[in-house]
């Protein structure tokens, strides 16, 4: 029956790596994905110790500022409320009416056949002049058209804010739970050292009461 429940342990314990092994998988995937290279040399952790240090020094405003503006989320949402604007701009921009003018200078020069193609003409022909000025007026095309127009620009411009503050949020969000969570590992860390240190103090009296006789072997183990 032991030999039985070991295997079995060792079945389990080989599903587990399996399992690791496949998310590790899906971990360099989406890492590829997000670098966007489908060519990454193979990754391997580094085997070092992590680094446990007093986040009591960490500042935190400038922490989760930071998250926010490198965050990948909150950048595109920022660029899509920019192509908003830049819409709504487009879209006003049909109400805005055209001033153009135009003046042209020229003298006509006639001589038999083509010999007046290269000609520049004399002094004494004549000049002529024509000045034009025309006045647009694109609102009065497509009335509705253009105030449609205009009010989606704007909702689109809307939903791209709101879009940009829910990621912005979301970030805060994220960051600050992370300095909470390492606050508190911090102080599970020291809880854990100091009953480490108890233990250790209680194993080092248990085994002097078993080298005087007042403790048998069984308690001490």
């Amino acid at each position: 029956m032991d030999v039985l429940q070991a295997e079995v342990q060792v079945e389990q314990q080989e599903l587990a790596l399996r399992q690791q092994v496949g998310r590790r998988e899906q971990a360099l995937l989406a890492l590829r994905t997000v670098m966007g290279q489908l060519d990454l040399p193979p990754v391997r952790p580094a085997a070092v110790p992590a680094p446990v240090f007093d986040p009591a020094a960490l500042d935190d405003e400038a922490l989760v500022e930071r998250a926010v503006t490198a965050n990948g989320a909150v950048r595109r949402e920022a660029a899509a409320l920019r192509a908003a604007d830049l819409g709504v701009d487009e879209s006003r921009a049909s109400y805005w009416p055209t001033l153009s003018a135009d003046w042209s200078v020229g003298r006509y020069v006639q001589t038999s056949e083509t010999e007046s193609l290269f000609r520049l003409g004399g002094f004494g022909d004549e000049l002529f002049s024509q000045f034009k000025l025309r006045l647009s007026l694109p609102f009065f095309n497509d009335v509705l058209g253009n105030r449609l127009a205009i009010a989606r620009a704007e909702v689109e411009r809307e939903n791209r804010r709101d879009a940009l503050r829910q990621a912005r949020l979301e970030a805060e969000t994220t960051a600050q739970s992370a300095l909470v969570t390492l606050r508190d590992r911090w102080q599970s860390l020291g809880i854990a050292e100091r009953a480490l240190a108890i233990a250790g103090e209680a194993l080092e009296l248990a085994r002097e009461e078993y080298r005087l006789g007042v403790r048998t072997f069984e308690q001490l183990q």
